[in-house]
């Protein structure tokens, strides 16, 4: 475990915890880590995983929307929400990417396709399909 620790992995009552992130038609799945094990030098302790239920089937085609018009919206709620950049800086689009969200509403947990738009170093979650703001869930 020695090793494993210099690698930045964490610690916790003494057992390493190890996350890994889930995956779905080769989009990640935020919102929530997929899989998650504790183990020490004895062996495995305990092991979490999350399932997910899609709105879709695997492999089949769906639309969203086009990522400008997601950038257009994620812009207009930066202003609706008064979460503007300081008076003369400039907006900077930092990251676009195409992903599933874990929506909580329902066990097993839903997910939906949405962009992840960072702009000015905010997140902001668009589903993918009404470009409207996944507010409330995490990345």
């Amino acid at each position: 475990l020695a090793s494993i620790e210099r690698e930045g992995n964490r610690y916790r009552n003494g057992s390493l915890v190890a996350y890994w992130h889930s995956y779905y038609n080769g989009l990640p799945i935020y919102g929530d880590t997929g899989v998650a094990m504790m183990f020490n030098d004895s062996g495995l302790v305990e092991y979490k995983r999350r399932l997910y239920s899609s709105v879709h089937p695997a492999g089949a085609p769906f639309m969203v929307g086009d990522f400008k018009e997601a950038v257009i919206s994620a812009l207009a709620i930066i202003e609706d929400k008064g979460l503007l950049p300081a008076a003369g800086t400039p907006y900077l689009l930092e990251e676009i990417e195409l992903v599933y969200v874990a929506v909580q509403t329902t066990s097993p947990s839903r997910i939906v396709p949405a962009w992840v738009i960072r702009i000015n170093g905010l997140d902001l979650l668009i589903n993918a399909r009404d470009l409207s703001w996944l507010e409330g869930v995490n990345r």
